[in-house]
């Protein structure tokens, strides 16, 4: 629990030692086979992140601190320990820039950006972006925004169906979930006759 005399540092620290209790080197080793690359990879589930996380109270600094580490579970929990009605575009910025894999792409956008009130702009901010990974938190984050009964305009809503043809006309170039979620966001705004 975060106690109110500790600073972020010890708190991090405290995190960090948390994940020799949950590391799982199969999974690890099995995420690095796999081209999936982090500086430092524990292999903790997303469960067990969750359950480390909920020992802390919601919170920017530590969230930013976090972040910034190059250590996939410090950075898991930074997304879930963000508090979304405090995040700033330059906190949007942080996350979006430090996105290198699907795994975390996806995790942002469902951990995090789902949450926040501006989420349409964010993903319509980013949609375009020439970056795989900040396009790919993007469109999640838009499909969740659709699903959630976001209220978008015709322009907003061309925009999305172009940039989603766009990632299916680039064939093999457009890795495999980010064409699934184009599809997927095609498919929720069939009714506009795309």
């Amino acid at each position: 629990m975060m106690d109110s005399t500790q600073n972020i540092s010890d708190i991090v620290r405290e995190i960090k030692q948390s994940f020799n209790s949950y590391k799982n080197g199969v999974v690890a080793q099995s995420m690095r086979d796999k081209g999936v690359s982090y500086h430092v990879n524990w292999g903790v589930s997303i469960t067990d992140l969750q359950h480390i996380a909920s020992r802390y109270e919601a919170d920017r600094a530590l969230a930013r601190s976090l972040w910034t580490n190059n250590v996939r579970e410090c950075q898991i929990i930074a997304l879930m320990l963000m508090p979304p009605e405090d995040i700033t575009s330059e906190d949007v910025e942080a996350v979006m820039s430090r996105l290198h894999t699907t795994e975390l792409a996806e995790l942002a956008a469902f951990l995090l950006f789902q949450h926040v009130n501006q989420k349409a702009n964010i993903a319509l901010d980013n949609i375009n972006s020439a970056d795989t990974y900040r396009k790919l938190c993007a469109f999640h984050i838009i499909l969740r925004a659709i699903r959630q009964g976001c209220n978008l305009t015709q322009e907003q809503r061309a925009t999305i169906k172009w940039v989603s043809r766009q990632v299916l006309d680039d064939g093999d170039n457009a890795i495999f979930s980010l064409r699934k979620v184009a599809i997927a966001c095609l498919q929720e705004l069939s009714d506009d006759n795309f």
